[in-house]
């Protein structure tokens, strides 16, 4: 994989006005950066583990999202059992 650089995301956007909307592909929706040794850009939709049998039989599909359900109302902790 190639690096892509802050420096490469800069002359991509260099022609847009700063008002100019970002959409993303796929219905992600942007919620932040985290500063690392990189800039980790991080979405609203959370990353959906894929099985081992899902991952050979479709070896194209790199990643999934899925949108969580807004919860309403205070969350109650559980304790599960490791397996």
């Amino acid at each position: 994989m190639s690096k892509f650089t802050v420096g490469d995301l800069r002359a991509y956007l260099a022609g847009f006005d700063d008002s100019t909307e970002l959409e993303f592909e796929g219905g992600l929706t942007f919620n932040y950066i985290k500063h690392r040794d990189t800039a980790l850009i991080l979405f609203n939709e959370i990353q959906a583990p894929l099985s081992d049998e899902f991952c050979a039989a479709h070896p194209d599909i790199l990643v999934a999202f899925y949108k969580a359900p807004i919860l309403e109302g205070p969350l109650t902790l559980i304790e599960l059992p490791i397996l």
